[in-house]
């Protein structure tokens, strides 16, 4: 990733890291969280893709490729993942100050995975060129539970493309970059941009938590038909700090849309 897109998470809720997102669309977070707290992320995702739910819930999203929805209990409730103070800060810059957490899944790259298709997780909100104008209506939080390198593969993202809504899937391959993330870091990715995950060419599964976060009045109708991607228990809610409940204000619109 390009110096410039690179941060500490200290530094995301600056002036100076909102402006350069706004422009380019992708963000590298260094230091987002402790490699302690990542080696219980990782075990409880691996316990999580081996159990049924994996295959019952899954979504299949390329070759060798799933995306499940991730239960918020145990190690995956935790505050400092989904809401950090400098995390909210920046999307309060972002997305406004009553955005809404909309999404917490994880995609699986198994084993000789090849390269995902080029893709946006969302095109636009008009369906023409203004919305390569238009700000950020939904944001990823990318947080990978393995190193992200030639070996595990990586997101190849297409910085600025969201800039660009007439580009399509005719990208040049001279824009692209392969990000390398240590274990620990994460990446801010707009709904726009162009990315795709790379092969994966280890003998291990890359698991990457996947959370999106978008403006209250945003609900993604494209990506989740088939699935609720914001679980979490009534009573959970119940025991959460007030600020933290309302991030998860969807989750009851998912489970009743869930169960008609």
């Amino acid at each position: 990733m390009p110096q410039q897109l690179c941060f500490d998470r200290s530094a995301l809720g600056t002036p100076e890291a909102v402006k350069r997102f706004e422009q380019a669309g992708c963000l590298q977070i260094a230091n987002f969280l402790p490699e302690a707290k990542i080696a219980a992320l990782a075990k409880a995702t691996a316990d999580l893709l081996d159990s049924p739910a994996s295959e019952l819930h899954s979504l299949q999203v390329g070759t060798r490729r799933q995306m499940i929805p991730v239960p918020v209990d145990g190690a995956f409730n935790d505050s400092n993942l989904y809401a950090p103070e400098e995390l909210n800060e920046f999307f309060s810059l972002t997305l406004g100050e009553r955005f809404l957490l909309s999404c917490f899944t994880c995609v699986a790259a198994k084993p000789d995975a090849p390269d995902q298709h080029l893709h946006q997780d969302f095109a636009g909100l008009f369906d023409s060129a203004i919305d390569g104008f238009a700000p950020s209506f939904a944001i990823n939080l990318f947080v990978p539970l393995v190193p992200l390198n030639a070996v595990h593969g990586t997101t190849r993202i297409w910085p600025y493309s969201h800039r660009k809504p007439d580009r399509g899937s005719g990208a040049s391959e001279h824009d692209w970059v392969d990000p390398q993330l240590e274990l620990g870091s994460a990446l801010l990715l707009d709904y726009r941009v162009l990315h795709g995950g790379t092969a994966n060419l280890s003998s291990q599964t890359r698991p990457i938590l996947c959370l999106a976060y978008s403006r209250d009045w945003f609900l993604d109708t494209r990506n989740f038909q088939a699935v609720n991607p914001l679980q979490v228990a009534a009573d959970l809610l119940d025991e959460m700090d007030p600020h933290h409940r309302r991030l998860f204000k969807r989750a009851e619109l998912y489970r009743k849309t869930n169960q008609n």
